[in-house]
């Protein structure tokens, strides 16, 4: 058993509750996000707070995942990074756990319907 197969059945035994995945994630999913695009497009937290009217600090609250900033400020972000709103606040990380957790049981399924050669009764040699 691998890692990924680990964490399925440990996943599938224990599944965390969606109240507490709706109020932690979505800050550090934005943080990592807005951290990421503007790695990427070369700018500082203070060119991307001047483009968009707030202060430097604000936009270090936001890749802190210490910020709660109001839809019209995301949207500002989304637009001054060049992505949509959706793209924004898209969850990579998940989608990656998923794909892994979907091919983990993709193995586990295909070994348990293959037969195994032990499972197999053994020919007599010819006398």
């Amino acid at each position: 058993m691998n890692w990924d197969e680990l964490w399925v059945e440990i996943e599938d035994e224990n599944p965390t509750p969606p109240e507490v995945a709706a109020e932690v994630d979505p800050p550090y999913i934005l943080a990592l996000n807005v951290m990421r695009l503007r790695r990427e497009r070369g700018i500082t937290q203070a060119q991307l707070a001047e483009a968009i009217g707030v202060s430097q600090p604000r936009i270090a609250e936001v890749e802190a995942g210490d910020a709660n900033p109001r839809l019209v400020t995301l949207s500002k972000i989304a637009h001054a990074l060049g992505v949509t709103l959706s793209e924004l606040l898209f969850d990579h990380m998940n989608e990656d756990r998923t794909a892994r957790r979907q091919a983990a049981r993709e193995r586990m399924a295909a070994a348990v319907e293959a037969p195994k050669q032990n499972d197999q009764p053994r020919k007599r040699a010819a006398k």
